[in-house]
């Protein structure tokens, strides 16, 4: 792509004047020809990950320029063409993505910058002449008969045919093949050793120039020895079918000197140009691989890798697209094109001749159609293809032996050449299909994969290496030709049903997906675990891949049924709605800050997926604020960069499966660049549903198989379990609102996906779907090591069919389930009224408002009425609490009150008035008021008696004359806004201050009572008067201020024993409270027992006879008071009734003093000696 002079896409007239694009001045001689004006030349996916080469080329086929002044395009792309613009006659014109890469690298100067961006996977745009009319519209594909090289292989889209309506053809386009100029390749990827290769894919000629080798974090640091090629070609080794390749001093890019690659037959990793760094790389550490490139002859496609480094890079030599000058491409005739291919019989069994059929659309006639085909991997046979008319050719294959691969090309010679198709280029070398056995139709689709004897043999001979060798497969009744495959997992690599990961070629994806993993499923006894975890990821909204069941026949012998699930790359992203531009990183192990820093953010702990030419940066970013934040500052960083509600599915399907293998690895962390935020995506999730990991674990027989093979059915497993390994969960959880969060997903995870109901029917369905085959699976692996047998196969059915509801039970018991039906009503005065249903086992329910706890309940409650509430929007949460005191997740209703909340903590104390009485009212105000109006009610209802400002909390109201007034009632109420608050009320008591009485004392020798009191404080003024109580009757009254600390006070002889002293002021007519007493035994009273007529010291019989005869005889007694049983002050027959009653038929005992000596408590005339 080098020039000596910078385009504009179309060339630089002499004189300095543009051939292509001419200013305004020149338009008036521009005829508006636009049907003449096509889209030529389209990169939609260029291969070049470190630079951006999307670009559009429109081209003037007629020669007479056009004016393109309010021309745009509009679609998946869209631009406005400048003001002036004029398309001469014959010339192109780009418009690019990114103007500086494209003029970097091909040295055009683009007229302008298209926003949007062309689809990978395919997209339409149309051209507009000024009028808003469509001039031309292109819907390209990325899938076959689309030129599929063009879907990141190198090449361009080419257009072959400017006629208007061939647009959308895609016979009218082919890729690019301008491959003869120095074109630059870069590839960042992980550095796996310290030797790199080269190698051609068929025989062939290439030149290569300026190789190096530079970290990404150092590209002045070459690591590669003599990769200019100025003089030699010393350091390289050239072996196998490549060791012709040498130096050339002739044709080199910048000098002379440069390689010159030589393949007599294909070549491979062990086969190839290679070279040895200069210093060992960082293991895994990224680095960035540039080299000039140019093709000479033959093989068409060029293949390098660091050994042992899985999948090479492949690199098209058909060059990378002609923007702002003619295609590559030329033809007078447009080409041949296969439309259709069909098969005869469509599903051919054993014994079947089978008829290929081909639309062939050719504007030449065709001199010769051959099919060539190939029966597995044996010699070429070719069949000429006859017309059947309507553009139909066929050819008839002889039948073939059953679970056979047939595979055939078809070649079409026009007078414009040969032309095959699949084409030459096409990574696809033939279409294909599969003979299956006569009777073989099982419920289960099948999945043929065929490995040559000799990749096989590589294959086998290194089954750790993560290299890949081609293969063909067959799924879903097509063929994939020429895919690659390899061995994946790390100790399943040593069991005898293998796990396979394949690569698809462009433009024939299985489902769209470019790799997919063939799971063996070996350890796993009841062979459904992996497909279960992932569906149920998904349905949680996790990133997971699809999975599906495949009868496996290899090389046509079966293997057993196998699970194909798809990897995690960009289709991945693309199907479950997420950014396929994001960054994808796996997780190997994830030690965190259990080393250094710099050691976690090592590749081999998390290694970069996509977008492989940038920076790590925000994975950096993101582990150090996760590991490092403070827990004050964590939850508001969480919110702005995790999808927290995916990541806590992530974890509570994690928890639901009881996976013994997560957290510590076995995930991949996407960053969507669009949204900014992470999630998780699952991997590799075998160990679940109670299959563990136990090295002592042993298989059939006794035989010790190791740490995978363990099914030991444990369900107590921890509800979080990932907290020591991962510090991105276990942070995350950390935040008690996350925390809450996700006992309410997990909840719902239980509820929703994982209920009886639906597992143990799903499992039933799955075994009834696989049995067969997994049977015949047993059947054929029988001998080997570790293989389970049929009693084992049917019992991990009834096995996970026990786990799954002791799973449920076991979580259900650790977390609080959410009450349900939460509803939420306007109560009365601005209250809202919250009703739920509680679920079994809680302890007690908190209720928030706004947020803050309100009341805590017991366990049982199903209602609440809030306290009035001010005018707007509330939320009313309800939350459980279980026996372990773990809380439920709220669950919330809401409610807009228009009315305003009344005033609230309303209170009354006495107060005076400038010494007159009166009540200090007091309130909180509930709501925004622009008054507030206070109301007294002093028995005859309220009436008003205050109005206060609409901030005032306090109101004193007068009492007038308070004589005999021992309460009022006290209402206030809100007012604003044209609208008035309920009203809040109390019943007040008007009372002073309790007057206290400290002490009492006996005065002298006689029966005087000194009484010290304290008399409080009465608001305003001071007691007018104090009255004595003895025992709660008035005796004695006195002036406070002549007697102001104590008070002399001489009991007559009513007052005899215990005596009970207290005090009551007056003032105003308002009498104090009850206050402090004091009891003092006055002596002077007779003790006796009451009942005890005949003064025995008993109470029995005899003594209501001695009252009988009292009553009736007159005989006298010595303590009357003993005999006046109810002590009512008389001797009647009452009191013989009394006595008798208790003594035999369960009446009530007599008055005190009883059973006990005291004296009369109630004065009266009995007396007693």
């Amino acid at each position: 792509m080098s020039s000596t002079r910078r385009q504009t896409g179309l060339g630089i007239a002499s004189a300095g004047r543009r051939r292509g694009i001419v200013c305004a001045a020149v338009a008036a001689w521009c005829a508006a020809a636009s049907a003449d004006v096509v889209v030529s030349e389209i990169m939609y996916h260029d291969a070049d990950p470190s630079h951006d080469l999307e670009f559009v080329e429109i081209h003037n086929s007629a020669a007479t320029p056009v004016v393109l002044s309010g021309w745009t395009i509009r679609g998946g792309i869209n631009f406005g063409f400048p003001e002036g613009a004029v398309l001469e006659g014959g010339a192109y014109a780009v418009i690019a993505h990114d103007p500086e890469d494209l003029a970097a690298c091909y040295g055009v100067e683009a007229i302008g910058r298209f926003s949007g961006r062309l689809g990978n996977g395919g997209d339409a745009f149309e051209l507009r002449d000024h009028r808003g009319r469509t001039v031309t519209s292109v819907a390209y594909s990325d899938g076959w008969p689309w030129p599929v090289l063009a879907d990141g292989g190198g090449p361009s889209l080419e257009r072959v045919d400017f006629r208007l309506a061939a647009a959308d053809d895609p016979a009218a386009w082919m890729h690019a093949d301008n491959g003869e100029d120095w074109r630059l390749v870069e590839r960042v990827g992980h550095a796996t050793a310290t030797t790199y290769v080269f190698w051609l894919d068929a025989a062939g000629t290439c030149m290569i120039d300026d190789v190096r080798v530079t970290p990404i974090d150092n590209p002045a640091k070459d690591l590669v020895r003599n990769g200019a090629f100025d003089t030699d070609a010393s350091t390289w080794v050239f072996t196998g079918t490549h060791s012709r390749s040498g130096w050339t001093g002739e044709d080199g890019r910048a000098a002379p000197g440069c390689l010159q690659i030589v393949a007599t037959n294909t070549g491979s990793e062990g086969a190839g140009a290679r070279f040895t760094l200069a210093s060992n790389p960082t293991p895994w550490g990224l680095y960035r691989v540039s080299y000039y490139v140019k093709w000479v002859g033959g093989g068409r496609s060029l293949r390098s890798q660091f050994v042992g480094g899985g999948a090479p890079a492949h690199v098209s030599l058909l060059g990378c697209g002609t923007p702002g000058r003619a295609n590559s491409r030329a033809y007078a005739v447009r080409p041949p094109v296969v439309r259709a291919r069909t098969i005869a019989p469509e599903l051919p069994r054993a014994g079947d001749a089978v008829v290929v059929t081909a639309r062939i659309e050719s504007e030449a006639l065709p001199s010769e159609v051959v099919l060539t085909y190939r029966v597995n991997f044996g010699t070429a046979v070719d069949l000429p293809m006859t017309p059947a008319g309507a553009g139909l050719w066929s050819a008839v294959v002889p039948a073939q032996a059953a679970n056979a691969l047939v595979r055939y090309a078809i070649a079409v010679a026009t007078p414009e050449g040969r032309f095959t198709f699949p084409p030459p280029d096409d990574p696809t070398n033939y279409f294909g299909f599969i003979v299956q056995a006569a009777g073989q139709d099982p419920l289960m689709p099948c999945a043929w994969l065929f490995i040559a004897p000799a990749d096989f043999a590589r294959l086998n001979g290194n089954p750790s290496s993560d290299f890949y060798v081609p293969a063909a497969i067959a799924m879903d009744g097509e063929v994939y030709d020429n895919v690659r495959i390899r061995y994946r997992g790390g100790s399943v690599r040593s069991h005898p049903k293998k796990f396979y990961k394949l690569k698809f070629n462009r433009g024939r994806r299985w489902n769209g997906q470019r790799t997919i993993n063939l799971n063996a499923e070996y350890p796993d006894y009841s062979r459904i675990r992996t497909h279960i975890a992932h569906t149920l990821f998904a349905e949680a909204g996790v990133l997971a891949s699809m999975s599906d069941f495949y009868r496996l026949y290899l090389n046509g012998s079966y293997q057993g049924v196998y699970l194909a699930v798809e990897d995690p790359e960009e289709p991945y992203l693309a199907r479950q709605g997420r950014d396929d531009g994001g960054n994808l990183y796996k997780c190997y192990s994830t030690d965190e800050m259990k080393g250094s820093v710099a050691e976690f953010y090592s590749y081999a702990i998390y290694r970069k997926q996509s977008n492989q030419e940038g920076d790590r940066d925000d994975l950096i970013e993101f582990i150090t604020s996760m590991n490092q934040l403070p827990q004050s500052r964590l939850e508001a960083y969480i919110e702005d960069h995790v999808e927290v509600d995916r990541a806590l599915a992530y974890i509570a399907m994690n928890s639901v499966l009881g996976n013994r293998d997560w957290g510590h690895k076995n995930h991949y962390l996407f960053h969507d660049l669009k949204t900014g935020k992470w999630e998780f995506a699952v991997w590799d999730v075998d160990l679940v549903m109670g299959k563990d990991w136990d090295p002592n674990c042993t298989g059939v027989g006794g035989a010790p198989c190791g740490g995978v093979f363990c099914h030991q059915g444990g369900y107590m497993h921890d509800i979080v379990g990932a907290g020591a390994y991962n510090r991105l969960t276990s942070r995350i959880i950390s935040v008690p609102k996350f925390s809450a969060r996700y006992q309410e997903i997990l909840g719902n995870l239980l509820q929703e996906l994982f209920p009886s109901q639906r597992m143990l029917p799903w499992i039933d369905a799955l075994y009834s779907y696989l049995g067969p085959g997994v049977v015949e699976e047993i059947t054929k692996f029988r001998t080997h090591w570790c293989q389970m047998t049929e009693t084992q196969y049917w019992g991990q059915q009834e096995a996970l069919k026990r786990w799954v509801p002791l799973r449920t039970a076991y979580i259900s018991s650790q977390i609080a389930t959410p009450v349900s039906d939460v509803a939420c009503a306007a109560g009365p005065a601005n209250s809202i009224a919250v009703t739920w249903t509680p679920a079994a086992g809680y302890s007690r329910i908190r209720v928030l408002v706004d947020g803050k706890i309100t009341a805590t309940l017991g366990g049982a409650a199903s209602s609440f009425m809030t306290a009035p509430l001010k005018r707007g929007a509330h939320e009313i949460c309800v939350i459980g609490v279980n026996t372990m005191g773990r809380q439920s997740a709220p669950r919330c209703c809401g409610l807009t009150l228009d009315g305003l909340a009344p005033p609230a903590k309303l209170a009354a104390a006495l107060a005076g008035a400038e010494g007159r009485p009166a009540l200090r009212v007091t309130w909180e105000n509930a709501d925004a008021y622009a008054a507030v109006n206070v109301y007294l009610d002093r028995g005859d209802g309220f009436v008003p008696a205050a109005t206060a400002e609409g901030d005032a909390t306090e109101a004193l109201l007068e009492l007038g004359d308070a004589a005999g007034l021992t309460e009022v009632a006290i209402g206030v109420e809100g007012v604003g806004d044209g609208a008035t608050s309920a009203m809040t009320s109390l019943v007040a008591p008007v009372e002073g201050p309790p007057v206290n009485v400290v002490v009492c004392l006996r005065e002298g020798g006689g029966r005087g009572v000194r009484i010290f009191y304290d008399p409080g404080e009465i608001p305003g003024g001071a007691w007018d008067a104090i009255e004595v109580l003895a025992n709660g009757a008035p005796v004695a009254r006195f002036d406070p201020a002549q007697s102001p600390q104590s008070f002399v006070f001489e009991a007559d002889g009513s007052l005899a024993g215990r005596v009970i002293f207290a005090l009551r002021g007056a003032w105003r007519g308002i009498v104090s409270a009850a206050g402090a007493e004091c009891e003092i035994d006055l002596g002077g009273g007779a003790l006796f027992i009451r009942g005890d007529v005949n003064r025995d010291g008993v109470v029995n019989v005899s003594d209501a006879v001695r009252l009988l005869r009292q009553l009736f005889t007159q005989a006298p007694l010595t303590c009357a008071d003993a005999a006046d049983v109810n002590d009512d002050g008389r001797l009647d027959l009452a009191d013989a009734a009394a006595l008798l009653e208790w003594l035999f038929t369960g009446g009530g005992p007599p008055a005190p003093p009883f059973p006990e000596e005291g004296v009369d408590p109630t004065p009266d005339d009995l007396g007693c000696e």
